[in-house]
């Protein structure tokens, strides 16, 4: 998939990436959507006829002309991928046929899919923005054409995709990992010399907890590049201290593009606790309900425009007029809640959608969820509201315990006091999960979560 995402837009191919955690819904939603003329597939991967399946759907699909196979085996009915590859043009085709065809910089040159929180995914169209991407991150990366980078999560979306441009951009080794698995992935870095590994906090954390850790050489590793979900600043201390390298995490939005990075250079407690300042050429405003700007250092909401963005949502404009605010003027809605600091950091207090409102006050569950993970007796936790007919919503605290350990409410309670949290913002509920159900394979579902804890409840 990596050389044919170089090779699409030299041909004159709109592509779209989809992610591997999508199901055939989401697929057939993106198909209709696209009027979609082909689409790559394995014949089989993980006991699944991945031919068969899009067989079927091509019946429903007129437009739907081609399947494409990569591997060296291909079922009758479909175009093989290695014998595109392995047959040669120059002789059919002028020299210059290929550049009067290719995608140039300031077209929309691929589409992109958010992860479908809220239903099934819009599609976003993405310009040919990879070299200012990949120049712009990786200056902050310090990345150089002798960098190597490790790619142990899909490389569509989430912490792959700005990676995937700085590799383009500093001409770096880029190596991929098929299926995750922690001590491959460790395995990988000690292998290849990775020294930037594209991972996400639920990845970090599988690492640095396995017990094998130690016997594994990651002395090429300089950064753990970290996005898709906020990295708790416990982890990204645990991280650096276990495996000697430096922790960056990107503030970003599928549907938008990469907003604010750290530097490699920049101190621990700016990379542990902020997102950097904006790339360059990105603006901010932070925003009240009321639209207008909040004084420096009180948070509100993220609006951003700037070259790294999207020209918009593809054949949506009433939606992509609404994502940047309905008035044309550029300003796209992050739905983050954010502050910016004395120093131009931001740092973000979490998603809109996701805050608690307990009658009249607010709660941000990024910060009880941070303060909760430095307890010994918590391997993750998920803050979530329940409603409740005095209040509105009531917060609950849903617990993946460590191994061998266990947390009572009043030791949950007494912890938070300890940590200095205000009361208004303490749990009202304890809950205790194996594990939670994941959004994108990279962000805890909490819609999901709420609907397990309510059928919870109501089942007795």
């Amino acid at each position: 998939s990596a050389l044919l995402r170089l090779a699409v837009p030299k041909v004159g191919v709109l592509a779209i990436m989809v992610m591997f955690a999508f199901d055939v819904s989401e697929v057939k939603h993106i198909l209709k959507e696209t009027e979609a003329r082909g689409i790559v597939i394995p014949w089989k991967f993980r006991e699944r006829d991945y031919f068969e399946t899009y067989k079927e759907i091509q019946t429903e699909m007129p437009h739907l002309e081609r399947i494409l196979v990569v591997g060296d085996e291909v079922p009758e009915g479909a175009v093989s991928i290695r014998a595109m590859m392995e047959h040669t043009s120059e002789k059919e085709y002028p020299s210059d046929y290929l550049a009067a065809r290719s995608i140039t910089t300031w077209e929309v040159q691929e589409l992109q899919t958010t992860t479908g929180s809220t239903g099934l995914p819009k599609i976003s169209e993405g310009f040919g923005w990879y070299q200012l991407q990949g120049h712009t991150i990786g200056g902050r990366l310090n990345a150089t054409d002798q960098d190597i980078i490790g790619f142990v999560v899909p490389y569509i979306g989430g912490p792959g995709n700005c990676l995937w441009c700085v590799g383009l951009a500093n001409g770096c080794k880029m190596v991929f990992l098929e299926r995750f698995d922690p001590d491959d992935a460790l395995g990988l870095v000690e292998k290849e010399k990775i020294t930037i590994l594209a991972g996400v906090p639920t990845v970090g954390e599988k690492l640095v907890r396995l017990d094998s850790l130690p016997k594994y050489d990651l002395s090429s590793l300089r950064v753990f590049y970290s996005a898709g979900a906020p990295m708790p600043p416990s982890l990204a201390v645990e991280i650096e201290e276990k495996m000697d390298c430096k922790v960056v995490s990107i503030l970003g939005a599928m549907d938008f593009g990469p907003i604010s990075i750290p530097s490699v250079d920049d101190p621990p407690e700016v990379r542990h606790y902020s997102l950097g300042k904006p790339l360059p050429g990105n603006e901010i405003r932070i925003l009240d309900e009321n639209g207008q700007d909040v004084p420096q250092g009180e948070e509100g909401e993220l609006v951003c425009r700037g070259p790294h963005g999207s020209s918009g949502y593809y054949k949506m404009p009433e939606a992509s007029l609404e994502a940047y605010g309905g008035d044309k003027d550029g300003w796209f809605r992050i739905k983050d809640l954010v502050r910016l600091d004395e120093n131009g950091y931001l740092h973000i207090a979490g998603r809109l959608k996701d805050i608690i409102k307990r009658g009249a006050m607010t709660i941000a569950p990024v910060e009880i969820e941070d303060l909760l993970r430095t307890h010994p007796a918590v391997e993750d936790v998920a803050v979530i509201p329940i409603p409740d007919a005095v209040l509105g919503e009531k917060v609950c605290a849903v617990v993946i315990p460590s191994e061998g350990k266990e947390i009572s409410f009043e030791e949950m309670t007494s912890f938070l006091r300890d940590k200095g949290l205000a009361v208004f913002k303490f749990p009202e509920m304890l809950e205790f999960i194996d594990t939670f159900p994941m959004k994108g394979g990279q962000k805890v579902a909490k819609r999901d979560l709420v609907d397990i804890i309510l059928k919870r409840h109501a089942s007795g």
